[in-house]
């Protein structure tokens, strides 16, 4: 019974922490896509060619 209650527990462990390495993949690599379009957004280029025909 207890033996059974640690490795639950343990699972549950490993699975938190597998969980949160994805997480933290998605968001950093979603937060690096994020920054390149807000740069390019911020860049001349795309306000010159918004703003001159």
């Amino acid at each position: 019974m207890i033996y059974n209650r640690d490795s639950f527990l343990y699972t549950q462990f490993l699975i938190l922490i597998f969980q949160s390495y994805i997480w933290a993949t998605f968001t950093s690599s979603f937060n690096t896509f994020f920054a390149e379009i807000l740069q390019y957004l911020q860049s001349d280029f795309f306000w010159h060619r918004k703003f001159t025909r």
